[in-house]
């Protein structure tokens, strides 16, 4: 039933009650009048019970997420991915209240998202945090000092920053430095945990994970729900997950690590080198991962 007809049923009911009423009371008939208001009432009831008309689904309108100058460096094969595109084929969660005032969100086990507030030494401590990774160029020394080592990055969020080069490296240094010993926890931080720590928390969920691009997006946004990168950081993931997933050329395999980053060696803790020497692991083995774990010498990409 259309809404103007369910509206006016509703009058109807109404109307019957109060002539009911009306009824009662000027004749005196009780009975009659009760009866005519409860069959009114079972009327409306009816009506209201009757299903909804379905909503038309809500489709996101996509359009070009960069401009021509920089739509040129996208791969042609790349330009009509969901992910880039962020169509409707790709789930986003609503943003949650409270979402935005929260320091950080653990959006994979032991691995942290957040803002530059959650990198406070602090706060570190109370997560229990061992491990950064720093996208503003610059560590706190004094959380270094202390023990927590860092994969240091300066990068900007603007489509046109290549952050490419950074996506392996980033996402191999957490990996690793979660496998090291279980009691690691890793932190990713930018300045507000949405673009740039969020491409580099995507790109280790495809590496450490194995999901495609959509599906690392989806599951971290899950949980830190105003996680979005900027179109062309997405540009770079789609990339990477052609890369890893469907063979194609990964266009910064020789490059290096980019000179505007820096990288503490994971450290080895003492319980999983005393594991692996109890395992048969050669002394000399354990002894260079003690060394690792006590040195932690910036620019090291030690493992």
């Amino acid at each position: 039933m259309s809404a103007t007809g369910r509206h006016g049923a509703a009058v109807m009911a109404i109307s019957g009650v109060l002539a009911a009423r009306v009824l009662a009371s000027q004749t005196g008939h009780v009975d009659a009048g009760r009866a005519a208001a409860e069959s009114s009432a079972r009327a409306l009831e009816c009506d209201s019970a009757a299903p909804a008309p379905p909503k038309a689904p809500i489709v996101r309108k996509v359009t070009c997420p960069l401009p021509p100058r920089l739509l040129e460096t996208v791969p042609v094969e790349h330009r009509s991915h969901p992910f880039f595109l962020l169509s409707s084929e790709v789930p986003i969660a609503p943003l949650r209240r409270g979402d935005t005032d929260t320091w950080c969100h653990e959006v994979l086990p032991r691995v942290y998202l957040g803002s530059v507030w959650a990198a406070d030494r602090a706060e570190l401590a109370s997560l229990g945090i061992t491990h950064v990774v720093n996208t503003l160029g610059r560590s706190a020394e004094e959380a270094r000092s202390a023990g927590v080592r860092y994969f240091t990055c300066s990068l900007v969020d603007v489509p046109g920053f290549r952050i490419g080069p950074y996506l392996l490296p980033a996402a191999t240094w957490i990996r690793d430095a979660l496998a090291a010993s279980p009691s690691h926890r890793v932190l990713v931080h930018c300045l507000m945990g949405v673009s740039r720590s969020a491409s580099l928390v995507i790109a280790h969920a495809m590496v450490a994970h194995g999901l495609r691009v959509a599906d690392a997006f989806a599951r971290v946004q899950s949980v830190r729900t105003q996680v979005t990168p900027n179109p062309g950081f997405r540009a770079h993931l789609v990339a990477l997950d052609a890369h890893l997933f469907d063979g194609a050329r990964w266009p910064h395999a020789e490059e290096g690590l980019p000179d505007t980053a820096s990288v503490d060696a994971v450290a080895v803790s003492a319980a999983t080198a005393a594991s692996a020497a109890m395992a048969g692991i050669s002394e000399a083995v354990a002894g260079a991962a003690t060394v690792v774990a006590a040195t932690g010498a910036a620019g090291s990409a030690e493992i």
